[in-house]
C-alpha cells in the first residue's frame, strides 16, 4: 500500500513493481486493477536474475510492514550504488545503514515519497548517497567469506562447550 500511494504521489517518476512471490489470482488481479490507475507503474513478475531489474532502477523502495530478518533486496541494489528508502521493521536498517533513507512505516505516505522524490531531484543527495549504498554493500561484514569464517568460529566454539547450548 505504501509504494502503491507513492508511485501515485510521484506521478513523474517511474515505478517498477516487482513481484517477489507468488500471489493468489485474487490478489493478483486486486493488484493489477489498482496499479491500472497509476500509468507510471509497470508490474514485473518473479524475476530469477534480478540483475536486469537493478540495471534500470535508480532507487529501491522497500517499505516493508514486516520485520524482515534481514534486507537482502537492499544489499543487492546497493552492490549497483542504487540508494534504498526503507522501513525500519526488521534487519532492514541494518541492511541498508547509511546507503539510504529509513522511515517509519506508519508515517505519513508523503513522508515517504518525499524521500524519493529528493533522491530523484536532487543530483548531490542521489550521488553521496549511491557512494554510502556501494561502500556499505562492500563492506568485510557482508562478504561470504567473512560469514563462514564468522559460522565456523561460532560452531568450533560451540563444539568445545565455550557457549552453552540450550534444548
Amino acid at each position: 500500500d505504501i509504494a502503491i500511494e507513492v508511485a501515485r504521489l510521484c506521478p513523474d517518476i517511474p515505478f517498477s513493481f516487482v513481484e517477489a512471490w507468488p500471489l493468489a489470482d485474487d490478489d493478483r488481479a486486486e493488484l493489477a486493477r489498482r496499479l491500472a490507475e497509476l500509468p507510471n507503474v509497470t508490474l514485473l513478475l518473479p524475476q530469477k536474475d534480478m540483475r536486469s531489474v537493478y540495471g534500470a532502477c535508480k532507487i529501491l523502495l522497500a517499505p516493508s510492514v514486516w520485520n524482515e530478518a534481514y534486507g537482502r533486496v537492499a544489499t543487492e541494489a546497493q552492490v549497483s550504488g542504487i540508494p534504498v528508502v526503507a522501513s525500519n521493521r526488521g534487519g532492514l536498517p541494518e541492511a541498508v545503514g547509511p546507503g539510504g533513507a529509513i522511515l517509519d512505516p506508519e508515517s505519513p505516505v508523503e513522508i515517504w515519497a518525499e524521500a524519493v522524490r529528493k533522491l530523484w531531484r536532487d543530483e548531490d543527495a542521489y550521488a553521496a548517497l549511491s557512494c554510502a549504498a556501494r561502500a556499505h554493500a562492500e563492506r568485510i561484514e557482508g562478504s561470504l567469506s567473512y560469514k563462514i569464517d564468522r559460522w565456523e568460529r561460532l560452531l568450533a566454539d560451540a563444539c568445545r562447550g565455550r557457549y552453552a547450548i540450550s534444548s
